[in-house]
């Protein structure tokens, strides 16, 4: 299972889904509205790759992945139930997004390898979560963000001390919710030559005063970073390498992936992302002003059961 790549990738059932890529290569996508400030790597200088139709039905999710301000940002791709594709993803700080599809960005994308009955869990989640739209922060602490969400997509701060979830963590603890942990994070170790300075973008971001984060929580979000990192990438990695009995991926099996996968991204979305951070406070719209989910009510909601292999337990 692989990554699609192109311009302006074209999301659908049945309407958007010819059988192979198409040929033509796509007119330069207008600049998108600013939605995320990535990770970091930056694009290089080839031409914009071809555009791409990527097959997705409603009963599927999907990763995307895309350069952004300071590198790479991911999120998921599902259909609520009656409704149309949506890329759900935490943007930054206080700044969980419901986006439509397709999204007017290059971006490369692939298909999660769950079971069925996992992706249905998952696209329950989902869209309660993009109902309810949880106000989450934006924190760096791996060991301290398990159980940010349960089985049906409700969102608290898991132990007091906990700063928050990054893009990457927040599809991580997603999917822990509804039972397939997908990463060890037990074994996850520094990478300092790539994430040296990353901490010092992020602490810069979170203090424009557009996000609201108190100096209280710059402060614990910088001492909360102790050279781990889960990247945008490293969750990405888990589409090519899911294995059958659904257990959760070791750090040297990413790290290996990810590469490939970072490099699929800058090569395919060179053009990258121009987000202006002076222009971000077009995104840090108030709560009840932002698009939500529609579909599922609460009561349709299911609970979840267990599901064989795809509930490996806890790292």
């Amino acid at each position: 299972m692989n990554f699609e790549c192109g311009s302006n990738v074209v999301i659908g059932a049945s309407r958007f889904c010819p059988a192979k890529p198409t040929e033509t290569v796509a007119a330069n996508p207008p600049k998108a509205e600013p939605t995320d400030i990535g990770a970091d790597s930056s694009p290089g200088d080839a031409p914009p790759a071809p555009a791409v139709a990527f097959e997705l039905n409603h009963n599927e999710v999907a990763l995307t992945l895309f350069a952004g301000d300071v590198g790479l940002h991911i999120g998921f791709v599902f259909c609520p139930e009656g409704g149309t594709f949506k890329f759900v993803h935490l943007a930054f700080h206080h700044l969980l997004r419901v986006d439509d599809c397709p999204l007017d960005r290059c971006s490369i994308i692939g298909k999660l390898p769950f079971k069925l009955q996992s992706l249905r869990y998952l696209r329950h989640a989902l869209t309660r979560i993009g109902t309810d739209l949880p106000n989450i922060p934006y924190g760096v602490r791996i060991a301290r963000k398990k159980g940010s969400f349960n089985s049906r997509g409700r969102y608290a701060l898991p132990v007091d001390d906990a700063d928050g979830l990054t893009c990457a963590t927040f599809v991580v603890e997603v999917c822990r919710g509804i039972g397939v942990p997908i990463l060890i994070e037990s074994d996850w170790q520094p990478r300092p030559a790539e994430d040296a300075g990353w901490i010092d973008q992020i602490c810069a971001m979170l203090a424009n005063p557009r996000f609201g984060a108190t100096p209280e929580h710059i402060a614990r979000v910088r001492a909360g970073f102790n050279g781990l990192r889960i990247r945008p990438e490293d969750v990405a990695a888990i589409i090519p390498q899911w294995r059958k009995d659904g257990k959760p991926l070791a750090f040297n099996v990413v790290d290996v992936e990810r590469k490939s996968i970072a490099n699929q991204a800058l090569t395919c979305c060179s053009e990258g992302i121009d987000v202006d951070p002076a222009q971000l406070n077009a995104v840090a719209a108030p709560q009840e002003e932002k698009a939500t989910v529609e579909g599922m009510s609460e009561s349709n909601l299911p609970i979840r059961a267990s599901d064989g292999p795809d509930h490996a337990g806890d790292d």
